[in-house]
């Protein structure tokens, strides 16, 4: 509810809780980060993970390259996630258990914990690293895990040595969600992130897309897209706002028939432009 919505578009992964976790990264990358299903050319992301959705994202992000055509990550905060694995699922193994896939992933000895850190992080990204220490059970004998996750594990020393910044919260593994301090951190954080696009750019981005039925002739990227920036990319087809970086120039003369489209969302917006004439294009 504090987040402002005309500055920031939340979006969730949302995964099976048992699921191979190298596979979830994978499908992780591709969904958010590749830029070919989702694509937010210039504009910053802002990841942030709790518990295992923190494995999930450090993985996807050892599959991540930094390209041209990858999306850009301005912010990464990994919650109380349990970066060195978790005892338990070692024990469990141990004792022949059937385990599922996730809780195999955290076993310490398994490849997927020992290669998580195998590639940096690039500068470009900031990454802060929040853990939480406060063992809610009534037997305990000290600190040193949430209650849930140990803290060695959520402090491992590659995951500290990739931080930009770390900081614990006395509170539980989900009461850390939410701290108040904790979620002003975060905040403090975000507002430090500066967008690529001018702010007149963003004041129309806040417009949204287009309710409109488009037919499955348009591929899911361009029904997004209309949908959710239509009026945006109205706004520099008609000249309302003025390209300010080298693929909106080439985008402006596509649509002025100067040049042939390269890519699908665009040969999906020109159809778009054409199927509903009557369309407010201001």
């Amino acid at each position: 509810n504090q987040l402002n919505r005309e500055r920031y578009k939340p979006w969730f992964f949302y995964y099976p809780s048992g699921g191979d976790l190298d596979q979830l990264a994978e499908f992780f990358h591709r969904l958010f980060l590749s830029g070919k299903v989702i694509n937010l050319d210039k504009m910053p992301m802002i990841i942030i993970a709790h518990s295992m959705g923190g494995l999930i994202v450090r993985e996807a992000l050892n599959k991540y390259d930094n390209s041209d055509k990858e999306n850009k990550i301005g912010l990464l905060v990994s919650i109380a996630s349990p970066f060195g694995g978790h005892p338990a699922a070692a024990s469990g193994e141990k004792h022949g258990f059937m385990v599922l896939p996730s809780w195999r992933d955290l076993n310490p000895e398994n490849r997927f914990i020992k290669e998580l850190f195998r590639k940096s992080l690039p500068e470009t990204i900031e990454y802060q690293l929040l853990y939480a220490y406060d063992n809610p059970e009534i037997l305990k004998i000290s600190k040193n895990s949430d209650g849930v996750v140990p803290l060695s594990s959520q402090l491992r020393l590659a995951a500290q040595q990739q931080a930009t910044g770390q900081f614990g919260f006395e509170s539980s593994h989900t009461g850390i969600l939410e701290n108040e301090k904790m979620i002003d951190h975060i905040f403090e954080r975000m507002e430090r992130i500066k967008n690529f696009y001018p702010e007149s750019h963003l004041e129309i981005f806040r417009h949204g897309g287009y309710e409109v039925k488009l037919t499955d002739d348009y591929s899911p990227v361009s029904q997004y897209i209309i949908h959710s920036q239509g009026r945006y990319w109205m706004a520099v087809s008609n000249g309302t706002l003025k390209p300010f970086f080298p693929e909106q120039e080439r985008f402006l003369r596509v649509i002025k028939g100067e040049e042939s489209p390269k890519y699908e969302v665009v040969e999906d917006w020109l159809r778009f432009l054409k199927e509903y004439p009557e369309i407010d294009r201001n």
